[in-house]
């Protein structure tokens, strides 16, 4: 599955989710490293990673290692779905990604119901509605700015992922 971000703007700790999911393309790890130096990030790996042209398993050694140095290592999978899921439905509420594109990249993102908040009436029916959305186009997952008010259907799910995000920051509170 592809997710797409702004990879050229984030650094480590915002990336680490994705890099645990398998999500982070290996070619944005040098930026996502120089963007964490310039914002003082230290470290041989960091280093390393942020000059490029490295090999996919040299990469993963580095990236974990300077996801220790930094002290962000260590992010379990259900974490790390919270975190991208947050984050998507973020960008649903915002206005940045259609309600049902972005309901089908996350029912994508743990069809195993992994994380029990993330599941119930968001997911049921969505099936059948993201059939059509099969087929997308790169320029369909994002917009440059807010996208025009959601078609029939997807006012629902724009309601539904509020809720999503809201049991979301339930469960943060919960572990504090």
């Amino acid at each position: 599955m592809k997710v797409e971000r702004e990879w050229g703007r984030m650094r480590l700790g915002q990336a680490h989710p994705y890099w645990v999911l398998g999500l982070l393309p290996e070619e944005h790890i040098d930026g996502i490293a120089y963007n964490e130096m310039l914002d003082g990030g230290e470290g041989d790996a960091l280093a390393v990673l942020a000059g490029g042209g490295l090999e996919a398993d040299e990469i993963a050694r580095l990236t974990s290692e300077a996801l220790a140095a930094a002290g962000i290592g260590g992010m379990v999978r259900t974490a790390g779905l919270r975190a991208v899921f947050r984050n998507i439905l973020d960008d649903m509420i915002a206005g940045h990604l259609r309600p049902l594109v972005g309901a089908t990249i996350l029912s994508e993102l743990d069809p195993e119901g992994e994380v029990p908040e993330l599941q119930g009436p968001f997911f049921s029916g969505l099936a059948d509605e993201a059939e059509g959305f099969a087929r997308l186009r790169p320029e369909d997952w994002q917009s440059e700015g807010p996208i025009p008010a959601p078609a029939d259907g997807e006012a629902d799910i724009l309601r539904l992922a509020q809720e999503v995000r809201a049991a979301l920051d339930n469960h943060d509170e919960g572990e504090g």
